[in-house]
C-alpha cells in the first residue's frame, strides 16, 4: 500500500534565467493573486482594508466575463473607491483589463459578527495574456537533477553539480548532441528501483523526499521494526526525456532573444 508518498519538495528546476520577468499567461486565479500582490505592495490595502476573496466558479475557461470576488471588511467602501484601485491596476497590467460589475452581499461569507459580507464582483473584460507563450521549465528530484548534472559535466556542459547554479545553452546543447549521438554514455546514470528498510521515521521520510519514492509502516511490511522506503528507479527514457526537455528550453531561449542565454537550476 502506498502509505506516505513524498512530493517533490527536495527538488530541482531547470528553467530560463531571469523567467519571472517574462510575460507569461495569465489565469483568472493568477490574475486574482497579481491584484492582490500589487495592492499590498501599494499600499492600498492600508487605505482600503479589505480581503481579497475567491475566484468565482462560473466560466473559468472563458477569456472574458470571468469574475473575482472581493469580500470587503469595511463597510464604508465604496464603488468609487473601490474603481479607483481597479483603474490602477489596469495602468499597471495594461494586457489585462478588470471592471467592478456590482457590489453586493456574500452567500457564503460573513463578518465577525455573522453578517454577510459585502463583495466586489470584478469582471476580466479583457486578458491579452492568453497570447503569450509559456517559458518551459522541469523540475526533477535532487537525487535524479544531480545525475543529469554530473551526465552533462562529464560530457562538456560549463557547470558545477551543485543545488543551484547556471549553464551557458552553447556549452549544454553540445554536451547534449554527444550524448544523444552515443546512447551507451547515459547507462553510467540510471538506476534500479530499490527498497529499503530505516527504523527512523525521519530519515525515511527524507530519503523519500530525495528521491521521489514512498514509504510503508511498519505494520504493513515483514519487518515490523522499520519503515520500508520505496524508490524508483532511473531509467534511460527518462533520462532521454530530460534532455529533450532541456533542448526545448534552449530552443526557447534562441527564438525569444533572450538577453542571457543561460539556463538556471536550483
Amino acid at each position: 500500500m502506498n502509505w506516505y508518498k513524498q512530493e517533490k519538495f527536495a527538488s530541482i528546476t531547470f528553467s530560463v534565467t531571469d523567467s519571472d520577468k517574462i510575460a507569461a499567461p495569465m489565469s483568472v486565479y493568477d490574475i486574482a493573486y497579481n491584484l492582490g500582490s500589487f495592492l499590498i505592495k501599494n499600499s492600498f490595502t492600508e487605505k482600503f482594508d479589505f480581503q481579497l476573496g475567491d475566484v468565482d466558479m462560473d466560466g473559468l475557461d472563458t477569456e472574458a466575463g470571468t469574475r473575482i470576488n472581493w469580500y470587503l471588511q469595511d463597510s464604508q467602501i465604496t464603488p468609487n473607491v473601490i474603481e479607483s484601485a481597479i483603474n490602477a491596476y489596469n495602468k499597471h497590467k495594461v494586457d489585462v483589463e478588470l471592471k467592478l460589475t456590482e457590489i453586493n452581499f456574500s452567500k457564503s461569507r460573513s463578518d465577525t459578527e455573522g453578517n454577510p459580507l459585502r463583495t466586489a464582483r470584478i469582471d476580466v473584460v479583457r486578458n491579452n495574456t492568453l497570447e503569450y507563450e509559456e517559458a518551459p521549465s522541469i523540475n526533477v528530484s535532487n537525487s535524479n537533477g544531480f545525475a543529469l548534472l554530473k551526465m552533462l559535466q562529464d560530457y562538456g556542459a560549463n557547470l558545477n553539480v551543485d543545488y543551484s547554479g547556471q549553464v551557458d545553452i552553447d556549452s549544454l546543447e553540445s554536451a547534449i548532441s554527444e550524448i544523444e549521438n552515443n546512447d551507451y554514455l547515459i547507462q553510467p546514470y540510471t538506476s534500479k528501483d530499490k527498497q529499503t528498510n530505516v527504523r527512523d521515521f525521519g530519515e525515511a521520510i527524507q530519503d523519500a523526499s530525495e528521491n521521489e519514492g514512498f514509504v510503508t509502516p511498519p505494520e504493513e511490511n515483514d519487518t515490523p521494526d522499520g519503515f520500508n522506503v520505496y524508490v524508483q528507479g532511473r531509467s534511460e527514457e527518462q533520462i532521454k526525456r530530460y534532455l529533450d526537455m532541456l533542448k526545448q528550453i534552449i530552443q526557447y531561449i534562441r527564438k525569444s532573444n533572450m538577453p542571457d542565454t543561460r539556463i538556471t537550476w536550483a
